[in-house]
């Protein structure tokens, strides 16, 4: 908008026919002589550009000297010349004030003429109220454009006094303004009308002598002007408080490239003071010698903004402290407007941090390929150290890799500031220290102060802030600081990664040194062979003390220290599965240590000792080296301890039950091969066997035995749904297994549910046969074939007789077991398992064992029978032909055995002798 001050010059020299133009060459006034005389219209001529207004179409430009003469075009197509008389400023912009040679006298008019042409530039006044007053302050003349928010007309102000038109504050504002101009002073007031701001401009009119004929005002509303410079100053504070308050640095340049404004954080980071670089170009921020590009840098950074970290020839931009050190910088710019000047805010970020990682990020990658070139643990650790100190920028940077031998990590390289500290470093114990637990645990350590850590080796230890990085199952990377909190994350990462480079480099090395352990391996086969022959002599010997042991605790307490008598096996232990889901070491010899105190055998949880997985999948367990995958794994870190390198073990079965777990361990790797593990088996075989043998013995010699009842379910057991369907009791009196799978049970049920218990027994598909032998009082006895194994026989085998079954609902029955003393209630559980997956015990009591055990017809005497010899036997025991009275008859059982009496009587008389002799024999 043209201010005020641009009129005020043109009325100081105003004359008849004259033009106001601006830099741009935009008419912004001209009185009525001049549009006359050029022959344009009231609104014709006002904001034209003059540059279409030259002569024959031809641009006329603004004048480059005052006083100059030029020509401008008439509305006809003619030219007139026009004198530029005077340049008139206001502020940042420059208007041009021109005139018709032949207007007419410039000063010298008579005065009515002066105050006629004063009108003339009244009634055409822009943007505001322009009036004449004489010194009764009474306004002469009032033109200009009124303003449409203020109730005020120019026909309310013409004819009449200021004091009569205005309030009294408004005419106490305006008079000190009005009596200078009468004294020929300009003044400038401004009053609240209306509640609009109003600028008024007071200057005096003279006429052609110089005289103070009357005063003039020019009024503009400068509300929206004001409030507007109210929100420009609030933002500018605002802007400068941002730009103050913020923490990053910030640099202010202007259009020229020069510094407008710094904050503090700027300051702190060039370390130079604002009064130093404010007013300074751009070019001074960054380092000497390359200022050419720097500004070319500014000026097309100022102008697309956006953030850049490199200057357009790739390389990195960087700042100048005032000692000269170079800064890497990363610089975001963004345009603002201050006080109508574009300027350029750039944020500077401090990326040394991140230049360093990129830059130590690729020289980490290329010295991973002359990492890769190291044949030797040493030399692979002793470019980690080199690498980690040079590259990475680290101290106190040692390599320390596990020695198996000794169990404890062992320092293979180091930096020269380790062996100024401390001399030459010592290995570290697996369990004591930060190294060890990083190394088991296989996971970072980075500690502001490792004296604060219960683990930490020396307690008075210089060394504070240290980062422990492990390289898998190799060993560790250590890199130390004498200050608390010296590293970083940064460090942590490319430490991290050079271990991963380590890891490759170790793994590949290690496979090398695998082909030529292969090689030794093959070599010293001989003496495992000559291993496996020293076992199979101990398991002769084992044999020899299976022959005379009289209790299971004897025989596996011999079996361990026989294991010993063996040089490569270092402990031996055995356990076997209780009833709290856990394996109980029994026997063990060895350096044993504390390891079984040490190491969980719940099998009910996630453990993976060797035991516990043998135990859950009753296969054996083989594990070459017990260090590899340590830190996963409790079992293998407490073996490491001990020095245990590899171990075995082997399940302790009969016929499926599980007795025990034989695990031994060896200080030396890889001992466990297929020839040993077959032996082992051998041993564990003939082991389960002969602790059957010594349970099955305990059974018959117990005199106290226990009772136990367990709930089954099982629809498919031919047993369970027979006594499912006649709803009563069978009582187990004897069994004899048979040639191919078959078994013979004899039982007894209630007789008033025999006719039930025959249907039902007959229509089972696994029962073959189902023979009444007597009646005895309420019950009657029964000889059933089975073409199955059955519980019965299952449970016989280990000592344990099946004595009950009795229906208890619809899908389960009850079933009474009895057990000798000696053997754990849940041995037995597991083997009722085997036949009934779903078996719950139900209770457990005490019993005098003796003639309840005596019913079993499993005893060697009779393997020298024939079929019908033991039929014959049986039936007439069980028949009661040996009582008093009898109970069958010779014919009754010839009859069910479906022969001769006389063949029934030879039968019988050949069995007797048979078992007579072998009797009396033994």
């Amino acid at each position: 908008m043209t201010s005020p001050a641009v009129f005020q010059s043109v009325l100081e020299a105003v004359s008849p026919g004259v033009v106001v133009v601006d830099s741009e060459g935009v008419v912004v006034f001209a009185d009525s002589r001049m549009r006359d005389g050029l022959g344009y219209g009231r609104g014709e001529f006002v904001g034209r550009q003059l540059g279409t207004l030259g002569p024959n179409g031809e641009a006329s430009v603004v004048p480059e000297t005052v006083p100059s003469q030029g020509e401008i075009s008439t509305a006809t197509g003619g030219a007139e010349t026009i004198s530029w008389i005077r340049t008139i400023p206001d502020g940042d912009d420059e208007y041009y004030l021109g005139r018709l040679p032949g207007a007419g006298p410039d000063v010298d008019t008579a005065f009515e003429e002066d105050l006629a042409s004063y009108r003339a530039l009244i009634e055409h006044f822009p943007n505001g109220l322009v009036t004449l007053f004489d010194s009764e302050f009474r306004y002469q003349t009032v033109g200009g454009e009124a303003n449409d928010d203020l109730d005020i007309e120019p026909e309310d102000l013409r004819g009449n006094r200021l004091q009569d038109v205005f309030p009294q504050e408004n005419v106490e504002r305006l008079k000190p303004a009005y009596e200078p101009a009468l004294a020929g002073e300009k003044r400038t007031t401004t009053v609240s009308i209306e509640g609009r701001d109003i600028r008024v401009h007071v200057i005096p009119v003279r006429n052609a002598a110089g005289e103070v004929v009357a005063g003039m005002t020019m009024s503009q509303d400068i509300t929206e002007q004001r409030e507007r410079e109210r929100e420009l100053q609030e933002a500018r504070t605002r802007y400068r408080t941002l730009v103050e308050d913020a923490p990053v640095p910030i640099f202010v340049g202007d259009s020229t490239g020069q510094l407008v404004e710094v904050n503090a954080a700027a300051e702190a980071l060039l370390d130079r003071s604002r009064t130093d670089l404010v007013g300074e170009p751009v070019t001074t921020l960054h380092p000497s010698g390359d200022e050419a590009a720097y500004a070319a840098l500014f000026e097309r950074h100022r102008t697309t903004g956006g953030t850049r970290r490199y200057r357009p020839n790739g390389e990195q931009i960087y700042v100048a402290t005032s000692a000269g050190s170079r800064i890497p910088v990363e610089i975001s710019v963004t345009r603002v407007s201050a006080d109508g000047e574009q300027l350029a805010l750039g944020m500077f970020r401090d990326i040394s941090e991140q230049v360093w990682y990129e830059t130590a990020l690729e020289e980490l990658h290329e010295n991973a390929e002359t990492l890769l070139q190291a044949e030797t643990d040493v030399e692979i650790a002793e470019n980690l150290v080199r690498t980690a100190t040079e590259i990475l920028d680290l101290d106190l940077v040692s390599v320390t890799l596990y020695d198996e031998t000794a169990g404890e990590l062992t320092p293979v390289a180091y930096s020269d500031d380790i062996v100024e500290m401390m001399g030459t470093p010592p290995s570290l114990p697996i369990d004591g220290s930060v190294a060890g637990t990083v190394f088991v645990e296989n996971e970072t350590v980075r500690t502001d102060d490792v004296r604060t850590r219960s683990e930490v080796y020396n307690e008075e230890t210089d060394v504070r802030s240290q980062l422990i990085v492990p390289i898998d199952e190799f060993g560790v990377i250590i890199s130390g600081d004498t200050r608390p909190g010296a590293l970083g994350q940064s460090d942590q990462r490319l430490l991290e990664l050079l271990a991963r480079h380590a890891e490759a480099v170790f793994e590949r090395t290690a496979r090398e040194q695998a082909l030529r352990q292969r090689e030794h391996e093959l070599a010293e086969r001989a003496e495992t062979l000559e291993a496996v022959e020293a076992l199979n002599n101990q398991l002769r010997e084992l044999i020899q003390i299976a022959t005379t042991a009289e209790t299971p605790t004897a025989l596996v307490e011999s079996a361990c220290q026989l294991m010993l008598s063996n040089d490569q096996f270092t402990f031996a232990w055995i356990g076997h599965p209780t009833e709290t889901q856990d394996i109980e070491p029994e026997a063990w010899a060895g350096a044993e240590d504390g390891y079984l105190d040490a190491v969980s055998f719940d099998l009910s949880a996630d453990g993976d000792a060797p035991a516990v997985r043998t135990a859950r999948t009753g296969d054996v367990t083989v594990v070459s080296n017990t260090a590899r995958d340590v830190q996963a794994q409790p079992w293998r870190r407490e073996a490491v301890r001990r020095g245990f390198r590899s171990v075995v073990s082997v399940p302790i079965t009969y016929q499926d039950a599980l007795y025990g777990v034989l695990t031994v361990f060896s200080n030396t790797q890889n001992v466990f091969s297929d020839r040993l593990e077959k032996t082992f088996r051998e041993w564990a075989s003939l082991l389960g066997s002969v602790l059957n043998k010594i349970e099955r013995t305990n059974a018959i010699m117990a005199e106290y035995g226990t009772r136990a009842t367990y709930e089954l379910k099982s629809p498919s057991c031919p047993l369970v749904r027979v006594v499912q369907e006649c709803a009563g009791t069978l009582d187990f009196i004897g069994l004899r297994e048979q040639t191919e799978g078959s078994e013979s049970i004899f039982v007894t049920v209630p007789s008033e549910l025999s006719q039930r218990f025959e249907r039902a027994a007959r229509n089972a598909r696994s029962i073959s046969d189902v023979t009444q032998v007597r009646t005895l009082r309420s019950k009657t006895l029964y000889r059933v074939t089975i073409t199955e194994s059955s519980i019965a026989t299952t449970l016989a085998r280990f000592g344990v007789r099946l004595r009950q079954i009795t229906g208890v609902s619809d899908d389960a029955v009850r079933a009474e077991v009895l057990l000798p003393s000696t053997m754990p209630v849940q041995r037995v559980t597991d083997l009722v398992r085997q036949e009934y997956p779903a078996a719950e015990l139900d209770s457990t009591r005490s019993v005098e064992a003796g003639l309840t055990m005596s019913g079993h017809v499993t005893s060697d005497l009779f393997t020298e029978l024939t079929e019908r010899q033991r039929d014959a036997l049986e039936l007439a025991y069980y028949g009661g032909y040996f009582e008093t009275p009898k109970g069958l008859s010779g014919s009754d059982i010839a009859d069910q055995m479906g022969i001769s009496s006389s063949s029934f009587h030879n039968h019988l008389h050949a069995a007797q002798q048979t078992v007579f002799g072998a009797l009396f024999e033994q």
